[in-house]
């Protein structure tokens, strides 16, 4: 940071030379000159100095007897000055500057993490439905308008934050695996069911609790109002309270299991015939540079690319993309899987799906799975019976406030009646 300072102000090399070079420089440090990058000759000494600071070291040499050659410049001011005469060049950089200065006005990458049931890319098509995406203004975008969102939409997503640093707008979300995670929000809310099921467990540590262990529930049914009725000694209602339900509630659910593996598939074999290249993506148009191989008869091409978005500074992110490629080629083998072999496959791909709903604390009671060969497919179908934790917020509307209130100083009117 001092180096760049130091070249924004301008500094110069100098070397000076005499008898009393000494006395010359305890009446630098005597008068705040700076020097630096101090280096003793056979009979001189060479330093650097500030630009501004050469006119001060003039009756200093002449105090002392000593000579001062200036040798190179450096800095801000001299660099503008050796290519003054260069407009087209300046002109370059000032029209820089200002593709900067618009780009940085844009949102040009959305990252997102701790997403696990919901792919990225499922939640990037739901926002550019709601107009949010690469390439908007940043000042039509707000954070917490796109928080409540992603939590109506995705039921299983009790967390997420949005943060709009630079030209990057980063989403973390959390969902629920095995415990109910508490909203930060401003207003208070309810906790409603995410999905048909039956009550197994219900703790509740903040609210109303509306259902009890063995009810039935359907999707969007309050589990636990945010609304808590104080009753006086004749269980009438004294006070109310809005509140941020809290609780950890368990149902048994189900879930819909549905696979098709086709019997016949192609089976690629890639030749030694690859090439590499250069790749570059402005916007949406894509430049390659070499690695092209052209598709001969039977023989198809793949292109593997390894790319990153260009980054500036931190955060700031433009909408350009470079890396490399590589192009195989290779042809197409029609095959057909066995009974035995596909059954496999499909019982693979059963095993992977009910490992991922463990991995997020969901316990499995019962499947009732089918597979079977009809036709040309593997057909697995079925369902799957789990507890599994309950619960996503619905902030309490101001029509529910009010008609509470009103309800509240009804009773009260009555009860200063006569």
């Amino acid at each position: 940071m001092l180096s760049f300072m130091r070249w924004i102000q301008g500094y110069v090399n100098l070397k000076i030379c005499g008898m009393d070079m000494e006395r010359f420089l305890n009446l630098c440090r005597h008068h705040n000159i700076s020097l630096w990058n101090l280096q003793y000759q056979k009979d001189a000494i060479t330093f650097s100095m500030k630009r501004n600071q050469v006119v001060q070291v003039k009756d200093l040499l002449k105090k002392t007897g000593c000579q001062c050659h200036i040798g190179k410049r450096y800095g801000l001011y001299s660099f503008f000055f050796r290519y003054r005469k260069r407009k087209l060049f300046f002109g370059g950089i000032l029209l820089f500057v200002l593709i900067l200065y618009i780009f940085s006005r844009f949102l040009w990458t959305i990252e997102i993490d701790g997403n696990f049931t919901n792919t990225s890319e499922t939640i990037l098509e739901f926002l550019k439905e709601k107009h949010i995406y690469a390439g908007m203004y940043k000042k039509d975008i707000a954070c917490e308008e796109i928080e409540k969102m992603i939590r109506n939409q995705y039921f299983d997503i009790t967390w997420v934050s949005a943060e709009l640093t630079g030209t990057r707008l980063s989403l973390h979300i959390k969902e629920k695996i095995d415990t109910f995670v508490v909203q930060e929000e401003k207003e208070p809310y309810h906790i409603i069911a995410d999905k048909d099921g039956v009550i197994t467990s219900i703790i509740t540590r903040a609210g109303t609790p509306k259902v009890q262990v063995g009810d039935t529930i359907k999707k969007k049914d309050i589990l636990v109002s945010g609304i808590v009725e104080v009753l006086d000694d004749n269980k009438e209602v004294m006070l109310t309270n809005f509140v941020n339900a809290d609780a950890d509630i368990y149902g048994e659910t189900e879930y819909s299991y549905h696979d098709e593996i086709p019997l016949e598939y192609l089976k690629k074999h890639y030749t030694d015939k690859s090439k590499k290249g250069l790749e570059l993506k402005v916007f949406s148009r894509l430049f390659l540079f070499g690695g092209s191989l052209k598709e001969e008869g039977n023989y198809k091409t793949d292109r593997i690319s390894q790319t990153k978005q260009l980054e500036i500074y931190h955060n700031f992110f433009l909408p350009v993309y470079y890396g490399t490629y590589e192009t195989k080629q290779y042809s197409n083998e029609k095959k057909t899987y066995s009974q035995d072999e596909v059954y496999n496959i499909a019982q693979n791909h059963l095993e992977k799906f009910l490992k991922k709903l463990q991995e997020k604390g969901i316990q499995i009671i019962h499947k009732d799975v089918k597979i079977k060969v009809a036709g040309k497919k593997c057909i697995s179908d079925g369902k799957i019976h789990v507890v599994e934790q309950l619960g996503a917020i619905q902030t309490i509307t101001s029509q529910e406030k009010e008609e509470h209130t009103i309800k509240q100083d009804n009773k009260e009117e009555n009860t200063d009646e006569p």
